[in-house]
């Protein structure tokens, strides 16, 4: 009896591994197959990240954030988030755009990031580069 209710058990729990890392790799073969003709791509930065400026170092780091992306009449057309390594990517058509960046954790004050004002040509991919200011000084 214990011998079958251990393989049953074992047999269940094979069949949810199973199930969860199909459903996971799919996910991923989604988002990184995908292929765009127009649209962007880019990564999202916050500098500086320390109050010490050494020989070298960048201060530049990648920077995970939200993104709206806004027509010309001001309406809000997507809102994505960027991974972890500040990277994102979006097919859009054709036209002028304007990017509003957003920090995941909004204080009121900092960190803060410009907008930027794009125009996207047909089957073309534009690379944009967002820099949040972290506030240090």
């Amino acid at each position: 009896m214990i011998n079958a209710f251990k393989v049953i058990l074992y047999l269940l729990i094979s069949v949810l591994l199973l199930s969860c890392n199909k459903y996971i790799n799919h996910s991923a073969a989604d988002n990184s197959q995908r292929d765009i003709s127009t649209g962007v791509k880019g990564q999202v930065f916050i500098s500086p990240v320390s109050h010490i400026n050494q020989s070298g170092i960048t201060g530049k780091v990648p920077y995970e954030a939200f993104l709206k992306f806004l027509d010309p009449d001001k309406k809000i057309i997507k809102r994505i988030q960027t991974n972890e390594e500040g990277k994102f990517e979006i097919a859009l058509d054709a036209g002028h755009y304007t990017i509003i960046p957003e920090p995941i954790n909004n204080t009121g004050y900092y960190p803060t990031a410009e907008k930027k004002d794009i125009t996207l040509v047909p089957g073309k991919i534009m690379f944009v580069e967002i820099d949040f200011d972290s506030g240090i000084r």
